[in-house]
C-alpha cells in the first residue's frame, strides 16, 4: 500500500484501527471526523509512532455543507489519493416509530448519502493509471431485516448494493471496491453494553477492531468484493440468505427485544457511533 488514503470517521474505534493499520503499511493519511481536537491528537500519535504524513479536516458528513467542505479541503491540499475508506456511520437501536425525524435524516445522510458522494467526488483525485482502493464499512446487519435496527440495517444493505454495483463499473479503471460487513465490536462503553445484552450470541459474534481491519485490508488487497470477518459471522450471513426473510425478522425481533429490555428496560431509541 502506498499513497494518500482518506479515512472518514477516523477517531472512532474502527477508524483508529484503520488509521494504525494503514500507517503501519507506510500510507500517508488524510483524516476526517467531527472533532478537530480529537483529529489533531490522533494525527500527532500517528506521526510519532509511524513517521508518516497526516492531514486532518474536521467536518460533519451528515450535513451537505460538511461534505462540500471536505471535497474542497482535499482539492486545496492537492494530494493524489490512492484510497478511500468510508468508516463514518451512525447506529440507532429502538422502535422505528420512536425515532425522531432528526435521527432518521442523520442516519440516512451519514450512512448512505455521504458515502455515495464521497466516492463520486474523491475519484477525481485518483491518479490515472494508478490503483485506487475503496473500502466501504457496512455491517452483518445488511444481510437480514432487523427489527429495532430496521433503518440502520437498510442503510447498510444500501452500501452492499452500491459497492457491488460500482465495483464492476470501476474495475476497468484500476479501482477496486470492497464492502466490509462486521458484527459487533467493543469500541465504546455503549457498544460493549449492547454486546453484553445479547448474551452468548453477542459474545460469539464480537471481534476486536484490529482483527476486523486486518481481515478487511487483506481481502481488499486481494481485490475481494465482500469481507465478513469471523467464521461464525460468515455462517450467519449464509444462514440469513437461505432462510425466509420473514423467519429471520421474527427471530431477530425476539432476540433484540429481549436484549434491549435487559440493557435499559425500554425499547426507546439508543444511539451510538460506529459503523458496524
Amino acid at each position: 500500500m502506498d499513497g494518500w488514503f482518506l479515512i472518514t470517521g477516523a477517531t472512532g474505534g474502527l477508524g483508529k484501527a484503520f488509521c494504525a493499520a494503514c500507517a503501519q503499511r507506510g500510507c500517508r493519511l488524510f483524516l476526517t471526523d467531527r472533532s478537530g481536537e480529537s483529529l489533531e491528537a490522533l494525527a500527532r500519535g500517528l506521526k510519532n509512532a509511524y513517521g508518516i504524513q497526516v492531514r486532518t479536516f474536521a467536518c460533519d458528513l451528515a450535513a451537505e455543507s460538511g461534505r462540500d467542505a471536505l471535497a474542497a479541503a482535499v482539492a486545496d491540499a492537492s494530494v493524489p489519493l490512492a484510497g478511500l475508506i468510508n468508516v463514518a456511520g451512525i447506529d440507532v437501536e429502538g422502535e422505528f416509530t420512536s425515532l425522531s425525524l432528526q435521527n432518521i435524516r442523520a442516519i440516512m445522510q451519514l450512512n448512505m448519502v455521504s458515502v455515495a458522494e464521497n466516492i463520486h467526488r474523491m475519484l477525481r483525485f485518483h491518479e490515472e493509471g494508478e490503483h485506487f482502493m475503496i473500502i466501504n464499512v457496512a455491517s452483518l446487519a445488511a444481510f437480514q431485516p432487523m427489527p429495532y435496527k430496521a433503518l440502520y440495517a437498510a442503510t447498510k444493505r444500501f452500501l452492499v448494493q452500491l459497492s457491488l454495483g460500482i465495483r464492476e463499473e470501476l474495475h476497468p479503471l484500476g479501482i477496486s471496491v470492497t464492502v466490509l460487513c462486521p458484527c459487533g465490536m467493543p469500541t465504546t462503553p455503549e457498544c460493549i453494553a449492547a454486546i453484553e445484552a445479547q448474551g452468548i450470541v453477542g459474545r460469539l459474534t464480537t471481534m476486536n477492531p484490529g482483527d476486523v481491519v486486518e481481515y478487511a485490508l487483506e481481502r481488499a488487497l486481494r481485490g475481494k468484493a465482500i469481507a465478513v470477518p469471523g467464521g461464525i459471522n460468515r455462517f450467519v450471513r449464509f444462514a440469513a440468505i437461505l432462510l425466509p426473510q420473514t423467519w429471520t425478522a421474527r427471530l431477530v425481533h425476539w432476540q433484540w427485544s429481549r436484549a434491549l429490555m435487559r440493557r435499559c428496560g425500554t425499547l426507546r431509541p439508543q444511539e451510538h457511533g460506529g459503523a458496524a
